[in-house]
């Protein structure tokens, strides 16, 4: 009971924070590519997907880079790069994980409540580890102007360096079912992970 009233607590500190600043929804402000220090050591092509552009965001809200599947702009991931915000550094990472998770989730609902979206069904939703840090996976549903989508959440924090992954693509048996997608972040978040270690 104490430690759903403590997440509780700690998502309501995000959900604030959030407000102030929805980091899908901020102005992107596209920058060489040699400012990102990451892409010296990121791949360009990791599983399939193919590095496009960087993108960086206000303050606090970091940066995002964008991988497209096999050329395919109708598959594409954004993976986001920022701080935990300062009020939720104090709790463990799992804490952490969870309640950026369902900041993540509520920003979509947000989107969703100013027309982006007509539907939004969480399909599925689990944890596992990438280099023993515990990473959060929802599978969500969504349609958006007619158009039925498949679209994948993934998070985790390491030294309060948050990593979020949001991958959307067409709503199909064969895009639900295809491994390519959580090896494309295992191995993008294993290298960023390991790059923030070395900070």
């Amino acid at each position: 009971m104490k430690r759903c009233v403590r997440v509780l607590m700690m998502i309501m500190v995000f959900g604030l924070y959030g407000c102030s600043a929805n980091i899908e929804n901020q102005t992107r402000q596209s920058t060489d590519d040699e400012t990102y220090e990451i892409l010296q050591v990121l791949p360009k092509t990791i599983e399939g997907f193919n590095y496009v552009n960087a993108h960086t965001y206000p303050e606090p809200w970091g940066y995002s880079l964008r991988y497209v599947y096999q050329g395919s702009q109708q598959i594409h991931s954004d993976i986001y790069i920022y701080p935990v915000p300062e009020g939720a550094l104090k709790y463990q990472h799992k804490d952490i994980v969870a309640g950026m998770t369902s900041q993540a989730l509520r920003e979509i609902e947000i989107a969703m409540n100013k027309g982006m979206y007509s539907d939004f069904n969480i399909i599925n939703k689990r944890t596992f580890e990438i280099q023993n840090n515990i990473t959060a996976r929802v599978d969500v549903q969504l349609v958006r102007n007619n158009w039925d989508m498949f679209s994948l959440l993934f998070v985790t924090e390491r030294k309060g360096t948050v990593l979020k992954a949001r991958m959307t693509m067409a709503y199909n048996e064969l895009n639900k079912n295809n491994e390519a997608w959580q090896k494309f972040v295992e191995q993008a978040f294993s290298i960023i992970l390991g790059n923030l270690d070395k900070a």
